[in-house]
């Protein structure tokens, strides 16, 4: 079992064999696929905060890894492009860990085995950690490309400063200080 890195270094958990954070938030996407990369735009801007207490990380969204990726977390953010009709850069936020999340928002997943699928499974098992948020970042374009879609470019800061303030709130709930 190796060491798990910094929580204030940014991993692809794809990498990865351990992780110990007790939040931990997995930015999904395809770093080739438009806005389906934001998920992993927002780790990235998401990576400089300093807490033993928070991992962020970057998955390619399968979720048989991910089941595996969240053991022992005690509150794990998911932060994927979803495609529901609402406007470009519309956030949805579900508590999964007490509702399966609405099909017709996550049904479909550009993914190996998706997340949806992996939080199901994971609830059947026993092995769904006691908090698990769901964030679908409403995008438009999943075709191949390195560019975001300007709406959902223009609504990055307000959904990392979204997360940045969720992820802060979990954290001084375990109260283990920022440094």
């Amino acid at each position: 079992m190796t060491t798990p890195p910094p929580s204030r270094l940014l991993t692809d958990v794809s990498q990865e064999c351990s992780i110990s954070p007790p939040i931990r938030l997995f930015g999904i996407g395809n770093p080739f696929r438009s806005d389906d990369r934001v998920g992993r735009l927002i780790a990235q801007q998401l990576s400089d905060l300093n807490s033993p207490s928070i991992g962020i990380y970057e998955s390619d969204g399968d979720g048989a890894k991910l089941i595996d990726q969240w053991q022992e977390a005690r509150v794990v953010f998911l932060v994927d492009a979803v495609s529901s009709r609402q406007p470009v850069g519309a956030l949805h936020r579900y508590e999964a860990h007490d509702l399966p999340l609405p099909n017709a928002i996550f049904g479909r997943s550009t993914h190996h085995w998706g997340m949806a699928d992996a939080i199901e499974l994971a609830r059947r098992l026993h092995k769904l950690p006691p908090r698990v948020l769901v964030y679908g970042i409403e995008a438009s374009n999943f075709s191949y490309g390195l560019t975001l879609s300007p709406a959902l470019q223009a609504a990055l800061p307000r959904l990392v400063s979204d997360l940045r303030a969720a992820l802060t709130i979990h954290a001084l709930a375990l109260s283990v200080p920022f440094t």
